[in-house]
């Protein structure tokens, strides 16, 4: 069974993209390289289980980490910025 532990900063990431969020947007807005990113993303891959990022959202969600109320709120607020 997969470690499903996930640090804040895995669980950012998860949040960001679940948002719809890219890798470089993730990185800007957490102050953190796209490299960090990703590696924060294969990360959460591995404790999840999941076979890619997608999957990744979708394991954090089943397993209640990340709510799909919050992100559908964020999301539009997200997405109305700029």
């Amino acid at each position: 069974m997969p470690q499903t532990e996930l640090t804040e900063r895995e669980l950012q990431c998860l949040y960001y993209t679940a948002c719809g969020l890219r890798e470089r947007e993730i990185a800007q807005l957490l102050g953190i390289s796209p490299h960090t990113t990703r590696v924060h993303m294969v990360n959460a891959k591995k404790r999840l289980g999941a076979r890619n990022k997608t999957h990744s959202v979708m394991m954090a969600l089943l397993t209640g980490k990340l709510d799909l109320q919050v992100i559908r709120k964020d999301k539009h607020f997200i997405s109305h910025q700029g």
